[in-house]
């Protein structure tokens, strides 16, 4: 196993290593490091190095170190403290040690200057409950600090029932607990693995299906929400309540961040081929509009509640970075920011013209929409040398695309960067909500990737005359520029994959051809009719074998399909 390496698990303090300085006699041993201006010392010379010597202490033996002074600690922190034990005799059998004798941390607290307990934790003899490859020689335990300051450590044994035998097992032992390094760190709850280092936290438990999980007492959970952060290097599942989140990992990683849950999780399960690490940290402040990393999938199911202001919410598709995604409260606040941009860059009659709110105060922009850096750089710019009046939301469209450099500032002048922008609205129907994010999705796809480019303009040349002339009918029809080889072949591919492959023939050769055919000056475009069937059979012919076409293309090359742009799949359960 290995840590996420992420910048939230850096220590924020020194790292204590317990290597005593031993003085005189009657002078305290001091600890070579120290915490925040705080020294730590032990109480006597075993404590001060560190060490639990079973046969000298018993059945209740301790390890007291002392703060002082007592160290002042942020609020969500947590105790590190790494230990492990040796024995003198390597074929010493230490199970009954482990069956009867419990160790428990408690870290003293210091309020108004009176020291007082804080709560204990359990200490684990070892990972007993984990796969033995999952196990460490040396367990790293983060227990969650509680208090603002920490004035002491105490390391205690006490066995489970009163046992002579133990006692005078525990008296000939030359079993030793050691204390190898002690660390105020960021709280986290979950494990990994660092070679021999097995970090572990409080609340952690294995499933029988080899899953594990995690119980939070509400006074241990995170108050402003959590992500989870999961290693592993194959498909995870995550369980958190009603929600089942399933998928790959995006580069090692699987990320579920604090807003995808109602609330913070307290209860969860996640099970995962060869899971290195399970993380459950503290939410990540990102200011708006820092676009949000999802999976489409999530930013579908994406609580309207957990948005960071109510009329529309920036995503970044994990998958695709230099695309963002906009969900939006309404078509009118998606209106706002994207109509205009619907007549310049795609409205047959308008394009490449600025027009005002009145021109277009009757007409219909899109439920949907999607544009490219370079479109996206003509229209600002245009906008800057007509001296144009922009919305408010136009302006704050602007400096979102300039701050991740979809659009750039060359001079005064605006020109393209790289990637681009799709937007759907929460006033769409769920089930339209997927077939957008799907046919937008793969436009944005279209956008960024010359091969699929090039796929595509090979599809669409190989399409037989009458299917062409059809779906070229049906691109007028919806009042898109025909004249735009780039626009028709972009939205011949995403009509063609908006919905699974199984859809196709009926979409094309029953819904769109049956839209052709009640225009008495389009149908001539039409071939011949199954009167009986109500359908036109080349077409849903020709367009099923498109679909197949897509379908295949895109699952070998990113993992996805036809109707399907999400990686991550994600089930409630209806109860």
């Amino acid at each position: 196993m290995a840590f996420p390496g992420r910048r939230s698990f850096l220590l924020t303090l020194p790292a204590l290593l317990l290597s005593a300085c031993v003085r005189s006699p009657g002078i305290p041993a001091e600890f070579q490091a120290r915490l925040g201006g705080s020294a730590l010392y032990g109480s006597r010379r075993d404590a001060a190095q560190g060490l639990l010597k079973f046969a000298g202490s018993g059945v209740r033996g301790a390890v007291e170190l002392r703060v002082e002074p007592a160290l002042q600690i942020p609020p969500l922190m947590s105790l590190a403290l790494e230990y492990g034990f040796r024995s003198a005799s390597p074929a010493e059998d230490l199970s009954r040690f482990r069956e009867n004798l419990d160790l428990a941390l408690y870290c003293s607290l210091s309020e108004n200057g009176a020291a007082d307990g804080g709560p204990a934790f359990v200490l684990p003899w070892d990972a007993d409950f984990l796969p033995a490859e999952r196990r460490g020689d040396t367990i790293r335990y983060v227990v969650p600090l509680t208090g603002d300051s920490l004035a002491g450590i105490r390391i205690a044994a006490s066995p489970r029932t009163e046992d002579r035998e133990l006692a005078q097992a525990l008296k000939k032992s030359s079993l030793v607990l050691e204390i190898r390094s002690l660390a105020i760190v960021p709280r986290w709850y979950g494990l990994a693995r660092d070679g021999e280092v097995l970090s572990l936290s409080p609340f952690v438990f294995a499933g029988p299906q080899g899953d594990i999980g995690l119980d939070l007492p509400g006074d241990f959970a995170f108050p402003g929400g959590a992500d989870l952060l999961i290693r592993s290097g194959g498909t995870v599942c995550v369980s958190a309540g009603a929600l089942r989140i399933e998928g790959p990992p995006a580069d090692g990683e699987f990320r579920v961040p604090a807003g995808v849950f109602p609330s913070s999780p307290r209860q969860l399960r996640a099970e995962g081929e060869a899971m290195e690490s399970l993380h459950l940290v503290t939410a990540g402040n990102r200011p708006f509009p820092d676009p949000i990393p999802l999976d489409p999938a999530l930013i579908l199911d994406y609580p309207q509640s957990s948005w960071r202001r109510s009329d529309y919410e920036v995503f970044r598709w994990e998958t695709f970075p230099s695309l963002l995604i906009f969900d939006t409260e309404s078509y009118e606040v998606q209106d706002r920011l994207f109509k205009r941009l619907a007549f310049f860059v795609e409205k047959a009659g308008y394009r490449g013209r600025l027009v005002r709110d009145e021109e277009i105060a009757g007409q219909h922009g899109w439920n949907a929409h999607d544009y490219r850096d370079h479109d996206l750089a003509r229209f600002f710019e245009a906008a800057r040398q007509g001296n144009f009046p922009l919305l408010p939301e136009e302006r704050e469209l602007r400096s979102i695309l300039l701050e991740e450099r979809i659009i750039l500032r060359d001079g005064d002048r605006i020109v393209p960067g790289h990637g681009g922008i799709i937007s759907i609205s929460r006033q769409s129907e769920g089930y339209l909500r997927s077939l957008f994010m799907a046919h937008e999705g793969f436009h944005g796809i279209f956008f960024i990737d010359g091969d699929f480019r090039d796929f595509s303009r090979r599809r669409w040349e190989g399409l037989s005359p009458g299917a062409r002339r059809f779906i070229v009918s049906y691109f007028d029809y919806q009042r898109y520029d025909i004249g735009d080889d780039y626009l028709m072949i972009n939205e011949f591919m995403a009509h063609v994959l908006q919905q699974p492959v199984s859809r196709a023939a009926r979409y094309f050769g029953e819904t769109l051809a049956s839209r052709i055919d009640a225009s008495p000056w389009r149908r001539t475009v039409l071939p011949e009719k199954d009167e009986e069937a109500g359908s036109w059979p080349s077409l849903a012919e020709a367009f099923r074998i498109e679909a197949e076409a897509f379908d295949r293309y895109a699952a070998e090359r990113w993992g996805l399909g036809a109707g399907r742009v999400f990686r991550i799949r994600v089930t409630k359960d209806p109860s």
